[in-house]
C-alpha cells in the first residue's frame, strides 16, 4: 500500500487548515519531533481512560484504570479543541469488578485480600460518598460504577469480631488484582493488623462513633446514620437477601468502634467518543461534515473493538449532539426532545457488546430488568430515550442470522455428490 509505520512514536496534535484535518503532529521515544501531512487522517488512538483530567471534565469523576494508560485522550482533545462534536462523550465507563483503592502487598496473600474481600462481598454494607447506601451490596462488582468512582464499606466492632473468629459465609475473591481472596468460613485473624496498615495508609477509616466515621470519610453524619439505622434484613430497601445478613448482621448503633473500607470501581475503558456520519467521517458541534477535504474525509473515528467485542455486525446509529435526558455529564445518544437527533443511518463494523444480556445494569437498566431475548449473538448501546421511552426505543439487538444461514448453504454444497 505504500504506507510507513512509525513504532515507538505518539500523536501529539492534529494539524488543521481552514477546518480541514491535514495532518498530526508526534514524538519519538528518543525525543524526536515528527510533522506527518496526509490526504486523510484515522483517528483510532483509543479513549481517555488514561487521563484523569479528561475524566473529570468529560464523565465528572476520575476512576482507577484497569487498562491502557496510553488511551490519554491527546487526539480526542486536539479533535475537540478544533471544532469537532461529541457522540456520548460523557456516557459511564466500562467496569466489571471493584476492589480497594489500594492494593495491600505487604502480608500474606491471604491477608492481603482482607481488604479486598470486604470491599466486594455480599455480607456488607456500601455507602456512596454522600453516606447513602446505594444498591444490593450482591451487585456491586458489577454495577458500583453508577454512583462514581469510590464507595465505603463499613463495619461496627462486633461484626469485626466476628470476621476475625468465623470470617465470611462466602468466598470473596474478586477478580483480577485479587491474591486468591476470601476463603469462605476462614477466621481473618491479623484483621486488626490489616486494619491498622490501611489506617495509616490512608484508605481504611477507624473511628468510635458513626459521627467521627463520617467525619473521616467526608460524609455527612445524617446520612451515615440513617443508612445503618435503615440496614435491616426484613424488607431491605435494595432486595438483599436476607440469607447474606446471617453471618454479620446489622451494624450496631452503639457499637465500641467503626471500620470503612475503601471501594472502587475499576474501569476497562472510556466508551464516548467523537461524532461520525456513516462514513465515519468526523462532524463538528452542528453535525456538519465540515471537518475534511473535499473531497477527500480528512479525519475519520475507526470503531473501537473492546474485549469479547468482535467486529462486522450491521446495526443503526443515530448520531446527535446533546440530550436533556443525559443522567451523567456529556452526551448521551439521542432520543425524542434531543436538539439534533439527526437521521437514522446503517452503520457496519461498529463493535458489539456480547454477553452483556446478563447484565442489563450496563444498558441503564436495573439489574432486575427483563431483556428480551437476542439469541445470545450480543446488545449494542447506541440509542437511548426519557424515562418514559420503552425497553426497544433504548437499545438494539443484533442477531445476524443471514452469515450463518449463508454458511450453513455453503457446508451442504460441499457435502453433494459431484
Amino acid at each position: 500500500m505504500g504506507g510507513e509505520y512509525l513504532l515507538e512514536t505518539e500523536a501529539t496534535e492534529l494539524l488543521f487548515e481552514d477546518g480541514s484535518c491535514v495532518g498530526a503532529k508526534a514524538v519519538k521515544a528518543d525525543g524526536t519531533d515528527v510533522t506527518i501531512h496526509a490526504k486523510a487522517v484515522l483517528c483510532c488512538s483509543g479513549g481517555y481512560a488514561g487521563s484523569e483530567d479528561l475524566q473529570r471534565a468529560f464523565q465528572g469523576d476520575a476512576y482507577k484504570l484497569y487498562g491502557m494508560y496510553t488511551n490519554n485522550g491527546r487526539m480526542i482533545a486536539s479533535a475537540i479543541e478544533n471544532g469537532a462534536g461529541t457522540y456520548s462523550i460523557g456516557i459511564y465507563p466500562m467496569s466489571h469488578f471493584v476492589a480497594p483503592s489500594q492494593i495491600t502487598t505487604c502480608f500474606s496473600f491471604e491477608d492481603n485480600d482482607i481488604p479486598y474481600g470486604l470491599v466486594c462481598t455480599a455480607e456488607g454494607m456500601a455507602v456512596n460518598r454522600n453516606g447513602d447506601r446505594f444498591i444490593d451490596e450482591s451487585a456491586i462488582a458489577m454495577q458500583a460504577f453508577y454512583q462514581g468512582s469510590e464507595y465505603f464499606t463499613v463495619y461496627s466492632s462486633d461484626q469485626i469480631d466476628i470476621l476475625r473468629e468465623k470470617g465470611l459465609s462466602a468466598n470473596a475473591s474478586g477478580r483480577y488484582l485479587s491474591q486468591g481472596g476470601i476463603t469462605a468460613d476462614t477466621p481473618l485473624k491479623n484483621i486488626d493488623a490489616v486494619i491498622d496498615y490501611g489506617v495509616e495508609n490512608g484508605f481504611i477509616y477507624k473511628a468510635a462513633t458513626l459521627d467521627e466515621l463520617a467525619e473521616q470519610i467526608g460524609v455527612p453524619a445524617e446520612n451515615l446514620k440513617a443508612s445503618v439505622a435503615g440496614y435491616q434484613p426484613d424488607d431491605d430497601a435494595f432486595g438483599k437477601d436476607p440469607s447474606k445478613f446471617e453471618r454479620l448482621g446489622t451494624i450496631a448503633e452503639d457499637a465500641e468502634y467503626y471500620v470503612a473500607f475503601t471501594g472502587c470501581p475499576y474501569i476497562y475503558s472510556t466508551c464516548g467518543g467523537l461524532d461520525v456520519n456513516e462514513n465515519f467521517q468526523v462532524l463538528d458541534t452542528e453535525g456538519n461534515s465540515s471537518m475534511r477535504r473535499k473531497p477527500t474525509p480528512t479525519t475519520a473515528a475507526a470503531p473501537r473493538a473492546t474485549p469479547s467485542s468482535p467486529v462486522g455486525t450491521q446495526a443503526t446509529l443515530r448520531p446527535n449532539r446533546s440530550s436533556p435526558h443525559n443522567p451523567h455529564p456529556g452526551n448521551q445518544p439521542a432520543g425524542p426532545g434531543a436538539s439534533h437527533p439527526g437521521p437514522a443511518v446503517s452503520v457496519r463494523n461498529i463493535p458489539v457488546i456480547e454477553n452483556c444480556l446478563q447484565c442489563p445494569g450496563h444498558f441503564g437498566f436495573p439489574a432486575s430488568t427483563e431483556l428480551p431475548e437476542s439469541g445470545g449473538y450480543g446488545v449494542l448501546n447506541i440509542k437511548t430515550g426519557p424515562p418514559e421511552a420503552t425497553l426497544n426505543e433504548k437499545i438494539l439487538l443484533f442477531t445476524g442470522p443471514a452469515r450463518r444461514r449463508q454458511r450453513g448453504r455453503r457446508r451442504r454444497r460441499r457435502r453433494r455428490p459431484s
